[in-house]
């Protein structure tokens, strides 16, 4: 049998990547939030496809699925999964919180200092305030 030239190692990755943590985060909204809020992260690809967008939505299913973009993580290329950009919406553009070139041993802190800052927080009241506001007057619609 001839040995293929298309062998490659198959090391396996040790250290978590930020999609993990963004899954693993997402995994505990719907408990945080007394099941009203649960997360959802899709992953694509960049622009001009060499680098990888994650985004954490932070979903509303009692408000028809609504759905809002609490973060973003961007791997700029394929081969290498950190140092990645974070950014954190909620604000206005030019507003929002941003980390360039995060590392893997700075990524949780980074994402935990996000996830529990005012402006997270301020997102998640407002979304169940609006819920109750949906309960109240659009109920019988629903």
């Amino acid at each position: 049998m001839k040995k293929s030239i298309w062998e490659f190692s198959e090391e396996k990755q040790e250290e978590k990547t930020p999609f993990d943590f963004l899954v693993e985060y997402a995994g505990q909204l719907l408990e945080a939030t007394d099941e009203i809020i649960s997360g959802d992260v899709t992953r694509t690809y960049n622009d001009d496809n060499t680098g990888l967008i994650y985004t954490l939505y932070l979903i509303v299913p009692d408000m028809r699925y609504y759905s809002y973009k609490l973060i973003e993580v961007i791997q700029k290329d394929l081969l290498n999964v950190y140092p990645v950009d974070m950014i954190l919406y909620g604000t206005a553009k030019q507003n929002r919180p941003k980390y360039e070139s995060v590392y893997s041993n700075q990524f949780e802190s980074k994402l935990r200092e996000f996830i529990s800052s005012s402006i997270t927080k301020n997102i998640l009241s407002g979304l169940k305030i609006q819920l109750e506001i949906v309960r109240k007057y659009e109920g019988d619609r629903m």
